[in-house]
């Protein structure tokens, strides 16, 4: 048994603490035989257990494996006997967990790397370099060595200028291997991942073992239903920049980064679903994923920006609208991609008790002199758009208010759930929430019509929030803003860029649906290929071969990230030119229109 989310241990990096106690096991194995018959296995004081050679497992630290612990045989059909075993001690554990069938998809290996290099050390270590930055575990063969002899192995996605392994991002990580003095040993870690592309080995020599590096990911990233090539290069290593971060962050859950969180951020869940639907089928995926939701919403309707609702984090992390919304807009953009009513049909219940959450928090608030100091309709709080490029170091929405991202997307999801409703013959709910869209609407253009950011601009014409009289004036401003150089820096004020871009995490995938329906396909491709200003070029001019978290590809955060891929909807459905025509809900048919003005 592994630890995995339900202890995790303090010994090495940890994002966050939480213990059930030690590992558990219950189990019921239901088994239909050939001849009709039927048998149930389930877990009980029968049960016999031993310890086992994974002496340290953690979800957040890595993986020990001590091969002199070993017991040959101990799962195979017959012939072991377990004398030295002991009886299963049965438990009370803090919680009763209902034992359900798993959904979803299951983890898997999808590719296999051999170092391109090997590099010693000062310290008498060796750095292996695989290449690019995934997701996975590595594969330890070793020739005969003594028992005893210990190999510590450290993943990381980064190296410093020196050479020596950087895992600033969360360390330390490891996986450590004891041998148990046989031939032509070899192992795997089972119960913990990391994103890497160096792993600096401690221990031994190279020329007595092979080390491969595993990239694991969902069974989904296995059997691509899309792919990508142009005769543009820099845009071919762009889709897979993003294409590796998405592998590596589709795990039994949509996940953030593989190092230092591992956790199922839900904005990424709908903002990027277009650009996974072009590339996977995720349906199984976003089932669970669907389920993790709905386990995680709370009885006042609210539904946690994370899901599996793991941890509590505070300073306004744990309730933010943009990220509660794909509860409603991930089953809504599924179904409009393949016609799948089963999400909406199971969930619609939940969804409305979150609108009704949302209805709470949009109420009107008066300050101490009686003043409106928040209209009706207007949701003013939550994280906004998440890594924007301000003057600032990247973090929370420096440009644009947080209310006017979470009132958008409030409006958005009104919309959808009127649009759902009409699917299930839901007459009421369908004209209430039309009536919603609309106060919404009105509130939105009293409060934010003067906020001029690329995301406020954005978002207000790709969701139709704006009057007409205002949408060319709207176009006009944003291109203006694009072709203006601002400045923004890291978190600390030591480094400076001059950028074009300045949209976030919310914002820049409305940016993207905007210029490509205005036809500025030059100058999305000149936003996402110059190496010069914050955007992709640059994470490719620094090295990045995976997504990074902020648009400079800062060292000290992630550099495998799921968030702010969306361009690869674009490259897809413009520079591709084949993408779903929503004028029909859901879609049947395809638009084929390739954008002809882009260079080469």
């Amino acid at each position: 048994l592994g630890n995995g989310f339900y202890n995790i241990p303090r010994e090495r990096y940890l994002k966050l603490l939480g213990s059930y106690g030690a590992p558990k096991l219950k189990l019921s194995l239901q088994i239909t035989y050939n001849n009709g018959q039927t048998e149930e296995i389930v877990s009980d004081d029968s049960w016999q257990a031993a310890p086992g050679p994974v002496t340290f497992s953690s979800i957040y630290g890595g993986e020990d494996y001590d091969a002199r612990l070993e017991q040959n045989g101990w799962n195979s059909r017959t012939g072991f006997k377990a004398s030295e075993w002991t009886s299963a001690i049965v438990v009370q554990p803090a919680f009763e967990p209902a034992l359900v069938k798993q959904q979803g998809t299951e983890l898997k290996v999808v590719g296999t790397r051999k170092a391109l290099s090997v590099t010693p050390t000062p310290q008498h270590t060796w750095i292996y370099d695989f290449g690019e930055n995934l997701s996975g575990i590595v594969r330890l063969r070793i020739k005969e060595q003594p028992a005893g002899r210990t190999i510590r192995m450290l993943p990381a996605e980064l190296i410093k200028a020196d050479g020596s392994l950087n895992q600033s991002v969360a360390r330390p990580y490891w996986f450590q291997y004891t041998s148990n003095g046989k031939p032509n040993q070899s192992w795997t870690p089972r119960f913990s991942y990391y994103g890497f592309r160096y792993v600096e080995v401690q221990g031994i020599h190279p020329n007595s073992i092979e080390l491969e590096a595993l990239h694991t990911s969902s069974c989904v990233c296995a059997a691509p239903v899309g792919s990508f090539r142009c005769s543009n290069d820099t845009l071919n290593r762009i889709h897979r920049l993003i294409d590796n971060a998405i592998r590596s962050n589709l795990a039994s859950v949509p996940t953030d980064c593989p190092t230092r969180e591992k956790l199922g951020w839900l904005e990424q869940d709908y903002l990027m679903l277009p650009s996974l639907l072009c590339r996977y089928d995720v349906k199984p995926l976003y089932h669970r994923l669907m389920q993790q939701i709905a386990e995680a919403q709370l009885p006042d309707g609210s539904v946690p920006t994370i899901a599996p609702y793991y941890t509590e984090f505070g300073w306004g992390f744990d309730d933010s609208p943009e990220w509660g919304a794909a509860f409603i807009l991930a089953p809504w953009i599924l179904y409009q991609h393949n016609a799948d009513l089963s999400l909406i049909e199971t969930y619609y219940p939940r969804m409305k008790s979150y609108m009704d959450y949302l209805n709470v928090r949009a109420r009107e608030e008066r300050d101490s002199l009686g003043n409106v100091s928040k209209p009706r309709h207007i949701i003013a709080y939550g994280l906004g758009d998440w890594y924007d490029l301000g003057p600032k170091g990247p973090g929370y929405s420096q440009l644009t208010p947080n209310g006017l991202t979470a009132t958008a997307t409030y409006f958005a999801e009104a919309q959808a759930m009127q649009k759902m409703a009409s699917l299930l013959h839901r007459t009421a709910d369908e004209s209430y929430f039309s009536r919603l869209s609309d106060s919404i609407r009105s509130a939105y253009r009293q409060c934010y019509d003067t906020c001029s950011s690329q995301t406020a601009l954005s978002m207000g014409l790709s969701l139709g929030l704006l009057p007409d009289s205002c949408i060319s004036e709207a176009k006009a401003l944003l291109l203006a803003d694009l072709h203006k150089p601002h400045t923004t820096s890291n978190s600390k004020g030591t480094q400076h860029w001059s950028t074009l871009l300045t949209a976030g995490d919310i914002g820049y995938v409305y940016l993207v649906r905007t210029l490509a329906e205005m036809g500025e396909h030059q100058l999305l491709m000149q936003l996402c290929t110059r190496t010069d200003i914050p955007g992709y070029g640059l994470q490719l001019a620094k090295g990045a071969t995976s997504l990074t978290e902020s648009w400079q590809a800062l060292e000290n955060v992630s550099n495998n990230h799921l968030m702010l891929g969306h361009i690869m909807e674009w490259l897809y459905g413009y520079v591709g030119g084949i993408r779903p025509d929503f004028s029909r809900n859901p879609s049947s048919d395809y638009i084929v229109d390739p954008a002809t003005s882009l260079p080469g």
